[in-house]
């Protein structure tokens, strides 16, 4: 498992045909984490033969329930705190996605990112 900052990376799903020409990051919302995501990839891979798919865990524990993961808190928070505490995860997140787009040579318009629930935007 890798890291992103602070938060494992689960194992990519490569695609069946070889070597991946795209990345499709997949981004969980609030309390669960990235392996929930990953369940995803095999279904879009019969569609997307040419495609990895990544899943990181956000880099912070939930603060709403005793499990999962969250890119920022809200709870008790006012919006300009809010907004504030996202500059950190998206800072995080950007190396994260500068560093695997490196790694595999690939151009910015080679990833597609994909949010799924709410908790990061």
């Amino acid at each position: 498992m890798r890291a992103m900052g602070r938060s494992p990376v689960h194992p990519p799903v490569l695609p069946r045909g070889g070597k991946p020409r795209r990345l499709v990051i997949l981004l969980h919302g609030l309390r669960p984490d990235g392996n929930d995501l990953l369940g995803l990839a095999p279904h879009w891979a019969r569609l997307l033969p040419e495609v990895e798919f990544l899943s990181p865990h956000a880099p912070f524990p939930c603060e709403a329930a005793p499990y999962g993961r969250q890119w920022f808190g809200f709870e008790g928070r006012s919006e300009a705190m809010i907004l504030a505490e996202r500059r950190p995860p998206r800072a995080i997140l950007d190396a994260f996605i500068d560093a695997e787009l490196a790694r595999r040579a690939f151009a910015e318009d080679s990833l597609a990112l994909r949010r799924l629930l709410a908790g990061y935007a």
